[in-house]
């Protein structure tokens, strides 16, 4: 199964060290920044699936990156969990309504932050729309029994080369990081180890036949899927 990949935001490493620790322990991939401009960078090039976001950031502030984030189209779906230490009803509706889905006074307690990004994500899954069959030519993948048929017939795969073909699908057209891959796929107990991902696309590669061709390598980077 993929992880989900959570995004923090704050320049308080005390409290990235906290989130860090609770959410890891419940099987999230958690990446963090403690700027504006770089969480930017990262959640443009590759989204995550929830941003924890600190109000009171240097340079572009925790409301300003929400507002951007929230109006570009690639990356207005993301949820947003907002922290401050501000716990004033106005910096709450402000929060709100500058796009955020939700808005937690520090400090807070980890079962508080657990519950409340288990909640999003449960609202966020709720509605994305139900996309049981992914296709591309000849190419087709049922998620809900992770069959995968190429050019009608049935092809056995791993269950990390499930996952890495579906990562690869839903992104064509995208090049993809190792970073990004084994994040997504294997979480960060891999971190560095990048033989393992091209590894796993080797495999996968073999199972696809001609289609194969559709995954291209790039030089030093990662891999791309066409």
């Amino acid at each position: 199964m993929i992880k989900k990949r959570i995004l923090v935001v704050d320049d308080e490493e005390d409290i990235i060290k906290l989130i860090k620790n609770v959410l890891e322990r419940a099987n999230y991939t958690v990446l963090y920044e403690y700027g504006s401009e770089t969480a930017l960078q990262r959640v443009t090039a590759h989204p995550p699936d929830l941003i924890i976001l600190d109000l009171n950031l240097p340079g572009i502030g925790g409301m300003e990156l929400c507002r951007i984030i929230k109006n570009t189209p690639a990356t207005r779906h993301i949820p947003i969990l907002m922290l401050s230490m501000k716990s004033a009803m106005e910096d709450k509706i402000a929060g709100l309504k500058f796009g955020a889905d939700d808005y937690m006074t520090k400090p807070f307690h980890s079962g508080e932050l657990l519950a409340r990004v288990e909640a999003i994500l449960r609202r966020s899954k709720k509605t994305e729309e139900h996309e049981p069959v992914v296709t591309d030519g000849k190419i087709t993948v049922d998620l809900d029994s992770r069959i995968v048929q190429i050019k009608g017939k049935k092809i056995e795969l791993r269950p990390k080369e499930f996952d890495l073909l579906v990562l690869l699908m839903k992104q064509k057209g995208r090049v993809l990081n190792r970073v990004y891959i084994m994040e997504s796929i294997l979480g960060r107990e891999y971190f560095g180890n990048y033989r393992v991902i091209d590894a796993h696309v080797k495999n996968l590669r073999k199972q696809m036949g001609s289609e194969s061709v559709r995954i291209k390598t790039i030089k030093d980077i990662g891999y791309l899927f066409e």
